[in-house]
């Protein structure tokens, strides 16, 4: 037996028991000892359910997520794996691949930036690496520097390496803090290495610095009303994996 909205009883048996059913009637131990049609009997009868009936709205939510959830993060979630549930279908991680994130910063090249009124430098090909052992990404990139103190513009590769981190105002994961770990330039350019040095640090922080690897939407943190964020953010030797804990 179960109380409905209504605040009338709903009762689940097998069809043979309606014969049996038929005949009951309201027992005063339950609805008082008025008649349960009567209107301090009815308030008597949802009286003694109130505390049962306060968990059915969270049971609701959670069904309702639940019918809906698992076609909404199949849709929405374009990462690479999910590991054990924190809810049934809430990932208690996300595991980022390396070519997402390859995608995710490729899109920001090529760039070209006159640095310091000095330089010209143009950006091309960005490489995306994992440095577990530091907990970095890094990104390798082809440049080429041009200046009117250097006698023809120059080739050279200069690498970075970030840290990762949760920027919650826009739901993003994003590089943080990056730097400049090696510059390297042919020849013709060594008498100008410190000004190079100087010109892609610059570079690295304006071009770099919060640019967001991966934005979550709003229902991929948030489940039956509870509402979830990325926590712990490790860099794994084939991919980055996000915990999500909740708020």
């Amino acid at each position: 037996m179960q109380l409905g909205y209504d605040l009338l009883c709903a009762v689940f048996a097998p069809l043979w028991t309606a014969g049996v059913l038929s005949g009951a009637h309201p027992h005063s131990r339950m609805c008082g000892d008025q008649q349960a049609t009567q209107p301090h009997a009815r308030k008597s009868f949802h009286w003694r359910f109130r505390m049962t009936r306060s968990a059915a709205p969270a049971r609701r939510r959670f069904l309702r997520a639940a019918l809906t959830g698992c076609s909404v993060f199949g849709i929405t979630v374009s990462l690479a794996a999910c590991a054990a549930s924190t809810f049934p279908f809430i990932p208690s991680h996300y595991t980022f691949s390396q070519q997402q994130v390859q995608d995710a910063v490729q899109r920001k090249f090529p760039y070209q930036r006159t640095v310091s009124q000095v330089f010209d430098v143009a950006l091309t090909h960005p490489v995306v690496g994992f440095l577990p052992d530091a907990n970095r990404v890094s990104v390798q990139l082809d440049a080429r520097f041009a200046s009117p103190f250097m006698p023809q513009p120059v080739d050279g590769v200069f690498t970075l390496s970030s840290e990762l981190a949760y920027d919650a105002a826009s739901r993003s994961v994003v590089l943080r803090a990056p730097n400049v770990d090696n510059v390297s330039v042919n020849g013709q350019a060594q008498a100008y290495t410190q000004q190079i040095n100087a010109a892609a640090a610059l570079l690295a922080t304006q071009l770099l610095t919060n640019y967001p690897i991966y934005t979550f939407k709003p229902e991929q943190l948030q489940f039956a009303g509870v509402n979830y964020e990325p926590g712990t953010i490790t860099i794994l030797t084939n991919g980055i994996r996000v915990q999500i804990v909740e708020k």
